[in-house]
């Protein structure tokens, strides 16, 4: 079992509000869920309004699967409209 644990750091710069911050990470993250099965978690940024850091899961028996199924994560998430990667971790346990 293999599991990979990406965390990406966010620059939100059309958000005026938390409020709004959470309206574009819920659907960042309920789309991650949907189109990759994976795990997703705000960690941190929770009380700035354009900045975020979530982290992202997944668990697969085989390595070369997770390699490219981050590799789509990653192209997704950056080319997502509202929300800018400022850079991203992966690592695989």
């Amino acid at each position: 079992m293999v599991v990979a644990i990406v965390t990406i750091e966010l620059h939100i710069p059309e958000s005026n509000s938390l409020k709004h911050k959470r309206m574009i990470l819920n659907s960042l993250k309920g789309r991650l869920r949907s189109r990759f099965n994976v795990s997703v978690a705000e960690i941190g940024g929770h009380d700035k309004w354009q900045r975020s850091t979530i982290a992202v899961c997944q668990v697969s028996p085989d390595r070369k699967f997770l390699d490219r199924s981050i590799g789509k994560l990653m192209s997704f998430t950056e080319n997502f409209n509202g929300a800018d990667v400022l850079k991203h971790e992966t690592e695989i346990i």
